[in-house]
């Protein structure tokens, strides 16, 4: 249909504008069939506004381009699945749902008591696009965490065996007896390896390891030592590495300070004051909002919240977030399994075809060529099926590296130069002091806004 109009739809497919592409004759007149028709043409099948067509039918001249005339049905995406506490602590005795930043704040468990209560994860709804295609929901994640030591799981609910101090990972929940050490390590006490929770009163010097299968709590200051947990670790006094030792937890890391230490989370790290010339690489966020980052870098799979990064002497500080080393990993070996399970596709098609042109030529087939035929066709239906659950599982990491670039980085007070960012493959180097702004990836760059 020529027509002066032309038909402009929104990126995410949910908005359908009506734009003029040439000034319109006086005479000029067109009707709701026609509108719809020329709709149609331009893929326009869903969400038309018909009062919207009736406007532009009456009174073309009096619109106001570009028009919106269809909208589409966004996708409503599931809610993850959450854990509730259910035993009561000092402070409150109502239920509250799971923050793993304050895991190392629950009290102590008694056998036969309710720990937790699992929500389960909702389901997504699809959308519709104004083109009629669906626009799939994503489903909320189901959770993760599973009845780790001294716990059963019965219904949704977790329940302790045992007396001791809980522990909740992004992985487990679990009730660990625990081992404590009235003072610092020493030459009498040795090295520490325990299966449950570990608690020290005193301080842990360099060239000491301690090794927890729960939690490690210790109200003192680590040194250049080794401290691996499988579940959370945390430091009241700080940490002064020395650039020696390493501090690993499977879970959430919380200290007062850092200063030249190096620290690995698989989930959250919470620095109360400051962190100074150290190395920090956290699965989820990483908080440092009361103090300065000065030197080292900081590597988070979420947000990075802060006060002040770097400083007047423009020393060399980084940040990186959606940093997740084992979904880039998981992603090259998917891609790898896809090539070549299509190179094997290729190869089973070029044999069939081969078989099926000497079938032709000799008229007739032998029951070991169609043996073989039959089984061939097997392999590549099979192999189909292989590369279809690969390249589905590929879809959903897309997914979640997507939502790696959601992520922003807050600083409450400063940004000094010499800082540099990084989102994924994109990076910026901070030349000029700014002040209480978030920075952001939008349009394929790093950006801030004040907040």
């Amino acid at each position: 249909m020529d027509t002066p109009f032309r038909v402009k739809i929104s990126k995410n497919q949910l908005e359908a504008y009506i734009e003029l592409q040439e000034q319109l004759d006086e005479d000029f007149t067109i009707s709701v069939g026609e509108l719809e028709a020329f709709l149609k043409e331009h893929q326009v099948v869903f969400g038309i506004i018909h009062t919207k067509l009736q406007e532009i039918a009456i009174e073309p001249s009096n619109i106001e381009y570009p028009f919106l005339i269809a909208e589409g049905i966004p996708p409503q995406h599931g809610e993850d699945a959450y854990l509730t506490v259910e035993f009561k602590k000092e402070e409150t005795k109502q239920k509250e749902k799971v923050n793993f930043r304050e895991v190392l704040d629950i009290p102590s468990i008694k056998s036969g008591e309710v720990m937790a209560s699992a929500i389960p994860q909702t389901f997504g709804i699809n959308g519709t696009a104004v083109t009629g295609k669906v626009l799939p929901a994503h489903d909320g994640k189901p959770l993760k965490v599973k009845p780790g030591k001294n716990v059963i799981q019965n219904g949704n609910q977790f329940i302790a065996t045992i007396d001791g101090e809980v522990s909740i990972t992004h992985k487990a929940i679990t009730v660990n007896p625990v081992f404590e050490v009235r003072g610092d390590l020493d030459l009498k006490t040795g090295n520490v390896n325990f299966v449950g929770n570990v608690v020290i009163h005193g301080n842990v010097p360099t060239g000491y390891e301690v090794v927890a299968g729960g939690d490690i709590k210790v109200y003192g200051l680590v040194e250049g030592a080794q401290l691996v947990a499988r579940g959370n670790i945390l430091i009241s006094g700080g940490i002064a590495g020395g650039n020696r030792g390493n501090v690993v937890a499977g879970g959430s890391i919380q200290a007062n300070f850092l200063n030249q230490a190096a620290i690995r989370a698989g989930q959250d790290v919470i620095i109360h004051t400051s962190s100074l010339h150290s190395n920090v690489e956290a699965k989820g966020a990483i908080y440092c909002k009361n103090g300065h980052v000065i030197g080292g870098t900081l590597r988070s799979g979420k947000d990075i919240y802060v006060k002040e990064l770097g400083n007047d002497l423009y020393t060399k500080t980084g940040l990186a977030v959606g940093y997740d080393p084992s979904i880039d990993k998981k992603e090259l070996s998917l891609k790898e399994e896809a090539e070549q399970i299509s190179e094997n596709v290729k190869k089973l098609e070029l044999i069939e075809n081969k078989i099926l042109v000497s079938l032709k030529q000799k008229g007739q087939v032998t029951e070991q060529e169609k043996e073989l035929l039959l089984k061939q066709r097997a392999t590549k239906t099979q192999l189909e099926k292989q590369l279809e659950s690969t390249l589905r599982k590929l879809e959903v990491i897309e997914f979640e590296k997507s939502d790696r670039s959601n992520f922003s980085i807050f600083v409450y007070d400063k940004v000094h130069p010499n800082t540099s960012l990084h989102f994924g493959k994109y990076s910026r180097l901070v030349h000029t002091t700014h002040s209480y702004v978030r920075f952001y990836i939008r349009n394929s760059e790093i950006v801030f806004d004040p907040i």
